[in-house]
């Protein structure tokens, strides 16, 4: 009897997980996605999210999926006024990977055809780290805008460095690593 009801509730589950991740994505005909400035046809995000708030100030172009687990915001907190508009643009044909955040405050563009891996963090703002006698939370920068260059196919990886006070992007190409 227990190992039927194991099976049973693990089937349940399963079922029940299923019925979540379609029901729970959020897509441009949800009540969720008209809260975005723009939310493109055949774009999703996928179930379950994290934090996402300032969506009138994120635009999320067409045929573009955002994975599961990912943190989604512009401002510091909900309902805040944003200085800019769009605040995170993020283009067409956008993969961002599972658990990854992209946290804006000012300006944040991912142009079109642009996929990231797992657990990438974008964001316009950073705290500073060039005094070692002060802890880091003491040190901010200011706001630098952040702008992706386009995919450009297979051979290309987009190399993200937190080397300079603003994020840097270089392209390298597979066949030079």
């Amino acid at each position: 009897m227990r190992r039927r009801l194991h099976r049973f509730s693990e089937w349940a589950a399963r079922r029940v997980w299923a019925w979540l991740s379609l029901y729970g994505a959020i897509g441009p005909h949800t009540a969720q996605g008209r809260k975005f400035g723009s939310f493109g046809q055949r774009s999703i995000i996928m179930f379950p999210q994290t934090t996402i708030f300032g969506e009138k100030y994120i635009r999320i172009g067409t045929d573009t999926m955002i994975g599961s687990n990912v943190a989604l915001s512009a401002g510091m907190m909900p309902g805040q006024e944003c200085f800019s508009d769009p605040v995170v643009s993020i283009g067409d044909r956008v993969l961002i990977g599972r658990g990854s955040g992209i946290v804006g405050h000012l300006s944040i563009v991912i142009e079109d055809d642009v996929w990231t891996g797992h657990n990438v963090y974008i964001t316009d703002q950073n705290h500073g780290y060039t005094d070692s006698s002060r802890p880091i939370s003491l040190q901010t920068q200011p706001e630098r805008a952040f702008e992706s260059v386009q995919g450009r196919g297979s051979d290309t990886v987009l190399w993200f460095s937190q080397a300079s006070p603003s994020v840097a992007m270089s392209q390298l190409e597979l066949n030079q690593l």
